[in-house]
């Protein structure tokens, strides 16, 4: 990869979470990751838009995802899934939701830099987030510059948004790029 100069070289490699050995192969599982992934850091965006690094829970959720149960359907061999350490919260209190896309098929080119907003979230079928919109890339943000990989690879570089529910009930929340949309997270508030 070349860049621009050093500094662009810098933030790539201090942004970037790359699962540096995802090879497919037929005696071995779709995902090979290193033993770096459980060392790497996570980065999001805090409430001034800092890019800063994520508390150590959402690290620590982002590294379950390869055994997460509840991952969201396939579409045209790509996967979006959400994940968050809690399905029960008082109100009041904060939800953070982690995004993850996976690519599964060779052939794609996998835009990993980040910490990138998620478009097309919804929470009771309400949009919360910027929306999608059909020929959008919603994996790259204006003019890209940053790391890529090729497929197959999991993309984890999204903003750990954070929520807070003022009211009791129950909270469906779903990411949804046109015909991709990620598993559903029911949090019940109390």
């Amino acid at each position: 990869m070349l860049y621009k100069n050093e500094s662009m070289r810098l933030k790539c490699l201090s942004l970037v979470f790359v699962l540096s050995c995802i090879r497919l192969s037929a005696q071995a599982p779709l995902y090979q990751t290193s033993n770096k992934f459980q060392e790497e850091k996570i980065y999001m965006r805090n409430a001034a838009g800092k890019v800063v690094e994520a508390p150590v829970q959402e690290q620590n959720l982002v590294r379950t995802y390869p055994e997460f149960a509840s991952k969201g359907p396939v579409h045209e061999k790509q996967r979006l899934s959400i994940m968050s350490a809690k399905a029960r919260i008082r109100t009041g209190d904060t939800l953070s939701v982690v995004h993850v896309y996976e690519a599964l098929d060779t052939g794609l080119i996998v835009s990993v830099l980040g910490p990138k907003k998620p478009m097309g979230v919804f929470i009771n079928d309400s949009l919360v987030s910027r929306a999608y919109m059909e020929g959008d890339d919603p994996f790259v943000y204006g003019i890209y510059e940053g790391f890529v990989v090729k497929s197959p690879a999991i993309d984890y570089n999204f903003d750990i948004p954070r929520y807070v529910f003022t009211k009791p009930g129950v909270y469906r929340i779903q990411w949804r790029l046109g015909k991709l949309v990620s598993n559903e997270l029911v949090i019940t508030v109390e």
